[in-house]
């Protein structure tokens, strides 16, 4: 599971499952759904980022920096000791114990992060497996991770010991982990080993994870390093890495000029022969052009693709409520009975947020949500979902 991955598959089928929730909820109701009321694009962020769920084996957890004499070691003695580039600490090497129910991973306080980039990998790697094999639950995986930050972000020995094994590692798992970990420290100096990596030919997997690193900081430093990868024509994978490492909106101070090649180079985009990279560029260009980014978005609306057609409907939605070109494409769009459901549903979570209160709007999406409640009751006058249409 990739966990840098903004809008995905699962995202799309999250949508429409939460449109249906929310069609019910209104049919029971007869009202539109209160501003809390988790959008479609909400949903498919939250599942396209979400974790796996713990599975067989979650009762075994790891925890990193521990010794023998560590209180609570299972024992039996099932501990393994890095064999390569540990650092020290006053109970000897440092170890990874298997603790049975313990409930969090976590770098013992006042211990050492491995010191080589050897280390780093052996660390990661096994972390990196065991969340693989959903040994591990996503907590636990994320308090090391955090643990690891922290002291990467207070002793510069281990922090340019991982840099060291970024640029080397080939496992995707490590790769994936150590951005994460890197993307919780914004220090100089890793903010340029990043973007060096980032912006040198080499494997695709490691720049892409480098330039996903830079994104977590959301800074105007990033815009220059996604454009020259863009520039650079990378393979869809790494484009859209690097337009998702984008600040999610422009940053304040960026040059007006900057921005436009921004704007330019992600209209170019959406006419990329990959889905998922159009599906980045259409959701970036609304975010970074909102208004200005209408015509390319409602021509997104006839991209032969679901996922990109909804990402189209979402750009439209946020500027629905000042725009009219992009409030009537949305209304159209909605009332398309040829359109696929998860679409329109699109559709309507934008025009419940963000098209103001026409009462046009309102009565076209509580006219929406109640045919799919109708239609997820087994009730007449709803299309269900596998019967919409997908253009």
């Amino acid at each position: 599971m990739d966990r840098f991955r903004r809008f995905s598959l699962a995202g799309t089928i999250a949508l429409a499952l939460g449109v249906l929730v929310v069609a019910q909820a209104l049919r029971q109701s007869g009202e539109t759904a209160p501003a809390g009321t988790a959008s479609g694009r909400e949903l498919a962020a939250t599942a396209g980022r979400a974790r796996r769920t713990t599975g067989a084996g979650a009762g075994t957890v790891v925890r990193v920096g521990a010794s023998a004499a560590t209180p609570g070691a299972a024992a039996d003695g099932a501990e393994a000791g890095h064999e390569a580039g540990c650092g020290k600490h006053a109970g000897g090497e440092l170890r990874v114990v298997e603790l049975e129910g313990s409930a969090a991973l976590t770098v013992g306080a006042g211990m050492d992060a491995p010191t080589t980039a050897a280390g780093f990998i052996e660390l990661l790697r096994d972390l990196g497996r065991r969340d693989r094999e959903d040994a591990v639950d996503p907590e636990t995986v994320d308090a090391v991770l955090e643990d690891i930050a922290r002291l990467l972000t207070q002793d510069p020995a281990p922090r340019a010991a991982a840099l060291a094994a970024f640029g080397v590692e080939e496992d995707a798992g490590a790769l994936e982990l150590m951005a994460l970990a890197f993307g919780r420290v914004g220090l100089p100096d890793v903010r340029a080993g990043l973007a060096e990596i980032a912006r040198l030919d080499g494997a695709v997997e490691r720049r892409g994870f480098a330039l996903s690193a830079l994104g977590m900081y959301q800074a105007a430093e990033c815009v220059p390093v996604a454009l020259a990868v863009l520039r650079g024509q990378p393979p869809a994978a790494l484009a859209e890495r690097a337009i998702e490492a984008l600040p999610d909106l422009p940053p304040t101070g960026l040059a007006a000029e900057e921005r436009g090649q921004v704007v330019r180079q992600l209209a170019s985009l959406t006419q990329s022969g990959a889905a998922e990279v159009r599906v980045a560029a259409y959701r970036a260009l609304a975010d970074w052009d909102q208004g200005g980014a209408t015509p390319a978005l409602v021509a997104g609306l006839a991209d032969p693709e679901l996922v990109v057609r909804a990402t189209a409907a979402y750009g439209l939605a946020l500027s629905a409520e000042k725009d009219g070109a992009a409030r009537g494409a949305l209304l159209r769009l909605l009332a398309d009975p040829r359109e696929h459901v998860e679409v329109r549903g699109t559709a309507a979570d934008g025009l419940r947020n963000w098209g103001g209160a026409d009462p046009e709007v309102r009565r076209a999406v509580i006219a929406f949500y109640d045919a799919e409640a109708r239609a997820a009751a087994g009730e007449p006058g709803g299309a269900a979902p596998a019967e919409a249409g997908a253009k």
